[in-house]
């Protein structure tokens, strides 16, 4: 039957109605609505509603439940309670006779197969939107990124213990965006045994911006005495102690260094102490 409706409404009862009028009255029901497929204005909903407010001609009523096909407002009899255009499931406060609404949650577009297809999970009438995605691997926690959400990994510290009497190139263990997004200290711990026939090197990352949210720490033992713990800037890519460029800087037997990023308005340098 091309744009028949089925309606079928139980349960609802007045909690309180003092006669004078119908403002008095509250409600709590559980309501159904199912229109044909076929229907140009094909909708339906389930929903448990509840009107909280008496005394007033423009009440509140409070609904939770399923519906799609933008279901809108009636008056008191509470047999239309959404405001849906996709199948969703709400919490949803709507004002009396109008369609002005409040969604507390939203789960947007049941139908949709995966997470590419537009659904998605809402909170305060929108103002905050669940990502629509997998998180990364490793620990992730969801943020908002100036009103974006995404997952992003959880930061921490990490120690690299160079294996003795060998150099390390740290610039190709990780990318600086892998810094950026996984650590903010990063301790690496170089060693000279007795046995070293030379001095070793650790290679560091050619400063950016994605570097200067971390803390790098390097700490040189040598039991040589022969040979040194050598740290590699790049050409020019430090600022040393007496302000000028720097590409490297030899560590004392047991000396740790601390190193940081700086911009100085035109490049990003290595400042260390």
């Amino acid at each position: 039957m091309s744009g028949s409706k089925y309606k079928y409404s139980f349960m609802q009862k007045n909690i309180e109605y003092n006669g004078s009028s119908a403002n008095d009255r509250q409600f709590v029901g559980l309501y159904s609505q199912l229109d044909s497929t076929s229907s140009t204005n094909a909708k339906g909903y389930t929903s448990l509603a509840m009107r909280s407010q008496t005394g007033t001609a423009s009440p509140r009523y409070h609904s939770v439940g399923l519906g799609y096909g933008g279901v809108t407002s009636q008056a008191v009899d509470l047999t239309q309670r959404f405001i849906n255009y996709t199948p969703d499931f709400t919490v949803q406060t709507q004002w009396y006779n109008t369609n002005t609404y409040y969604n507390w949650i939203r789960v947007k577009n049941l139908d949709a197969a995966d997470t590419t297809s537009g659904n998605a999970i809402e909170f305060y009438n929108g103002d905050y939107t669940w990502k629509n995605g997998t998180p990364g691997t490793g620990r992730n926690v969801h943020v908002w990124d100036n009103g974006t959400p995404s997952f992003v990994e959880v930061k921490r510290d990490t120690t690299i213990f160079v294996t003795a009497d060998t150099d390390y190139d740290f610039s190709a263990a990780v990318t600086t965006a892998q810094v950026l997004s996984r650590y903010n200290r990063i301790i690496i711990h170089m060693t000279l045994t007795s046995g070293a026939t030379a001095d070793k090197t650790t290679t560091l990352h050619t400063p950016d911006a994605n570097l200067m949210q971390c803390e790098i720490l390097i700490r040189g033992t040598d039991n040589n005495g022969s040979h040194t713990n050598d740290i590699d800037f790049g050409t020019n890519n430090a600022i040393s102690s007496d302000g000028t460029n720097a590409s490297g800087y030899t560590l004392a037997q047991g000396q740790g260094l601390h190193v940081r990023i700086v911009y100085n308005g035109s490049a990003y340098k290595y400042i260390y102490y």
